[in-house]
């Protein structure tokens, strides 16, 4: 007894689980299944799917596990699933016919098929599909039997075609629409039950000219609300169309919607003269137009359905045709339209395509508010070159630029084209990045990335819009980028012509890998080319051939020869800068890593250049061997005794000077010694 009542207790509690829960499926072979289905007088319900199939899954996860199709499946069916590349689904897969996955098979005890699912979608829709195949006479297997002894009626030919659509069947069903099509009365076709075989027809179809023209009747028979939807699905296509198209052919055609349209009446019309007017608009290319039904359109209710058609001549082809006052209307009206929808993505592409017309309205460079690493990301994601100003406050030139150049309309125009444009203070903690990462040494200088981040140009200095613009085509010329010379260099190839070009290039930068290039080019020079002034720009560059590398002291040791060349004095001044870069160096607080025996060699070798003004620039050196000796009262001694008429009073007011190390006392010394050399 006790036994009894346990093995009841369980009954009970796996009765109301199984009830709770979605579709039972049992682990049975088919066989298994058939002899289950035929002792229980059931049909079988067969899932066919695989691992790969995204719908199988979400029947699987989404459908068959709920409730309700526990409550409607486990009563009715004995149910089976089956991988049909794994097991006994191999074989399965050879025996029933299928096309594509899932697909859902209703049995018969006997092994036999009575209906046949392809796709899955929705419970509720599911179960009617279903439902239709438990039903004999509603079942694929009976419909088709029927059809090939030419037994349907008129009705039965419609469910058939019905469940042919369902189950991607397309030729089969419109074989059978056809033939249903030339037995259907008047009657028939303005009955609702035969409403899906013209609802599948398009504008200019005969159909959809019979439903314009008993539009009020169908109204009736099959809902205001249906007949609405298709008017408007089926008008707005050609309509749409019209869109991208110009000429005679074209406004005929709308023209004919419009007179169509003007015949009948239903919801959605309104919204359907505006698009036509829309639409004339953009086949005109009537820019003002455009924008005007915009915004009227905008005021009423509008899906995303509506914002595509909107939003085809702003996508297309508007940014090539408008001037900037549109392009400032279109960005307001974008705008708006982006605080208007609930659609976050939308709203996005919104916001994304006002900042596009923002951009081309605007006169001049549009560099945008972004940090590097925002602009980086930019740039990658809208597949653009990266264009970056590096300027400082205190530097001229780049307030000319940024004043001047980069307002031109045309210089704009390009440049936001073709870049995202971004422009930082490189003295800001945020700019000192890009200074380090692109050793940035003059200013302003110009940086050009590639979409992916990686280096394409850099090029410095500013001038008038046409020489700056020509230094950025350079950069988007596969031949004349820096990073196409950089590559060219790299592998390997040393030609003159190109060594020049690419030192040209690294010398504007203040590179220092142009030192390197220097010397490469020069030892491809002959005696006569290395003594020519062709290549004075090389051997008389102190930068890229300081005095004590291989060109510097080529150029002392030739210097007699180089006087033929370059004349005397020119050649003298070359070699006097060189020598005394270093001193000003000194002078000027940048270099302290030197030492006074340097200096007496710097002072011999000035002074074997036998130059009319030696001593004021033994002067200049004895000054600087006082500013190493950091003895600031013999620094001011040296300034006061060596100081004469000759000298450039620049360097004095240019030098680093006594320091804040210095007392008040000599504070004052110093300034009255600038004072008193001012009043000279």
């Amino acid at each position: 007894m006790k036994n009894f009542i346990l093995f009841t207790c369980l009954l009970f509690l796996y009765t109301s689980s199984f009830c709770q829960e979605g579709i039972h499926f049992e682990p049975l072979t088919f066989e298994q299944a058939k002899a289950k289905a035929k002792a229980e007088k059931k049909l079988i319900f067969m899932d066919c799917y695989t691992s790969w199939c995204g719908p199988c899954k979400y029947m699987t996860e989404q459908v068959f596990t709920r409730k309700e199709a526990g409550t409607y499946f486990n009563p009715r069916f004995i149910s089976v699933k089956f991988d049909m590349e794994k097991g006994e689904g191999k074989i399965l897969a050879k025996r029933f016919p299928i096309s594509a996955y899932p697909t859902f098979f209703i049995i018969r005890p006997d092994g036999s098929i009575q209906h046949t699912i392809v796709g899955g979608g929705p419970l509720d829709i599911f179960i009617d599909r279903v439902e239709k195949g438990v039903h004999v006479k509603t079942s694929l297997d009976y419909l088709q039997k029927q059809y090939k002894k030419g037994k349907l009626s008129k009705k039965q030919m419609m469910e058939y075609i019905t469940i042919l659509n369902q189950n991607q069947n397309y030729e089969k069903s419109k074989q059978i629409s056809q033939e249903l099509e030339t037995r259907l009365t008047y009657k028939d076709r303005v009955k609702k039950e035969f409403w899906p075989l013209i609802e599948s027809k398009n504008y200019g179809d005969p159909e959809f000219q019979f439903v314009l023209n008993h539009l009020s009747v169908l109204q009736k028979n099959i809902g205001e609300e249906t007949l609405d939807h298709y008017l408007q699905s089926r008008f707005l296509v050609p309509i749409s169309q019209c869109r991208t198209k110009q000429g005679e052919a074209t406004q005929q055609q709308l023209e004919k919607i419009r007179q169509e349209l003007s015949l009948v009446e239903f919801k959605s019309k309104e919204n359907l003269i505006n698009k036509l007017l829309f639409a004339e608009a953009c086949a005109q290319e009537n820019i003002d137009s455009i924008i005007t039904l915009t915004q009227k359109m905008s005021i009423q209710p509008f899906s995303n359905d509506d914002l595509w058609f909107i939003l085809s001549p702003y996508l297309n082809w508007m940014d090539k045709k408008g001037n900037k006052k549109q392009f400032y209307e279109a960005a307001n009206l974008l705008d708006s339209l982006a605080l208007k929808t609930q659609d976050k993505n939308m709203k996005t592409k919104l916001s994304h395509y006002a900042e596009s017309f923002k951009i081309l309205a605007y006169q001049g460079i549009f560099f945008h508010d972004l940090s590097f690493d925002e602009a980086k990301q930019k740039a990658q994601k809208e597949n653009k070159m990266l264009f970056i100003d590096c300027y400082t406050r205190w530097c001229g030139p780049c307030m000319y630029m940024t004043n001047t150049i980069f307002k031109e309309e045309a210089l704009g125009d390009f440049m936001n084209k073709q870049f995202i444009c971004v422009k930082y203070d490189l003295e800001t903690e945020k700019g000192s990045i890009i200074q380090k990462q692109y050793n940035v040494q003059v200013y302003p200088t110009f940086i050009i990335l590639n979409p992916d981040g990686s280096l394409r140009h850099q090029f410095v200095g500013g001038g008038n819009s046409s020489k700056f613009l020509q230094k950025v085509k350079d950069g988007l010329d596969d031949r004349q980028s820096l990073s196409a010379l950089n590559h060219k260099y790299n592998n390997g190839c040393r030609d003159k012509e190109f060594l020049t070009l690419y030192l040209n290039k690294l010398t504007e930068l203040y590179s220092p890998q142009a030192i390197q290039v220097a010397l490469d080019l020069f030892q491809q020079l002959n005696e006569e080319e290395k003594l020519s002034k062709n290549y004075w720009f090389l051997t008389g560059n102190i930068d890229i051939a300081p005095k004590d590398s291989e060109i510097g002291k080529y150029v002392l040791e030739n210097r007699a020869k180089f006087f033929q060349t370059i004349g005397e004095e020119e050649v003298n001044n070359r070699l006097l800068n060189s020598y005394m870069k270093e001193v000003m160096m000194i002078l000027y607080g940048k270099m302290i890593q030197t030492s006074p025996e340097n200096l007496d060699k710097i002072s011999r070798q000035i002074t074997a250049l036998h130059l009319k003004n030696n001593q004021v620039y033994q002067a200049y050196i004895k000054i600087a061997k006082a500013k190493l000796s950091n003895d600031i009262d013999h620094f001011i001694s040296v300034c006061e005794k060596e100081y004469s008429k000759e000298f450039n009073k620049k360097v004095l007011y240019n030098m680093e000077g006594v320091g804040n190390n210095a007392t008040s006392a000599q504070k004052k010394r110093w300034n009255d010694f600038l004072k008193k050399i001012s009043s000279k």
